[in-house]
């Protein structure tokens, strides 16, 4: 804009100075945000306080992040879920035979880590107690 009006008006610079002036404040007062209550989106200037049950954002950001959070929550139970029958499976045949079945490829000791962070019931080496050089 600066360079348009220099052409067009190269002594007139007094009154390019106060439109760029103009177009500062237009843009300092106005300066809008996107607030919603879950079903309606608005917007308001910046500096305006927050109306009651509105909070920052979109609804369609919201509905993302439920959606997100919701298949967040149902990968977690999926994953509850398999490594439970896992671990039934595993109690039921031993470590050689669920091999054999499952075609589990990975260490002992990596299939009872995952078992201790997904299955509730989960009882280390069968409820046997470990014994390490401080209880001898």
């Amino acid at each position: 804009m600066y360079k348009l009006m220099l052409k067009s008006d190269p002594d007139n610079v007094l009154l390019l100075q106060s439109y760029i002036d103009y177009l500062h404040s237009i843009v300092t007062d106005t300066r809008l945000r996107w607030i919603t209550n879950g079903e309606l989106d608005r917007r308001i200037v910046w500096g305006s306080p927050l109306p009651r049950g509105y909070q920052y954002g979109r609804k369609k950001r919201l509905i993302r992040l439920k959606e997100e959070q919701k298949a967040k929550i149902q990968k977690e139970t999926d994953k509850e879920v398999y490594w439970t029958e896992q671990y039934d499976l595993y109690r039921t045949n031993g470590w050689e035979i669920y091999c054999m079945e499952t075609g589990y490829t990975k260490t002992q000791q990596n299939l009872v880590q995952m078992f201790r962070r997904y299955v509730p019931h989960f009882v280390p080496q069968n409820g046997k107690q470990r014994r390490g050089w401080i209880h001898r």
